[in-house]
């Protein structure tokens, strides 16, 4: 499983951060780095959701009253959403993110 780490996501922000152009000499372009924190948010988001399914398990016991049932954990939902919305932002980056498994979409030009 993947270990969460301060200095893993303070990599990847110095790596994000390193690709963004400026929009003047002393200013780095604003909404590209608002995409790169709200990246990282979902990084360190994504972690704790693991590491939350990992504790709890994949099936959870509930409990209704007298009955009790299993069923999937609901945390798997979750962390395919988060996942969904990591790869939304790597596609709208105006960079390219080193193994990314996101393509970028390519123009109609290139077919001929």
């Amino acid at each position: 499983m993947e270990e969460y780490s301060e200095k893993n996501i303070k990599e990847l922000e110095n790596q994000l951060l390193s690709k963004i152009g400026y929009f003047s000499p002393r200013k780095k372009d604003a909404i590209q780095y608002e995409k790169v924190n709200r990246y990282l948010y979902l990084v360190r988001l994504l972690y704790e959701l693991k590491a939350k399914l990992h504790e709890d398990g994949l099936v959870i016991t509930v409990h209704n009253g007298q009955q009790r049932f299993q069923k999937a954990n609901s945390l798997i939902k979750e962390i395919n959403t988060t996942s969904n919305q990591l790869l939304a932002i790597e596609r709208s980056f105006d960079f390219d993110v080193e193994n990314s498994p996101v393509e970028k979409a390519t123009s109609g030009s290139d077919l001929l």
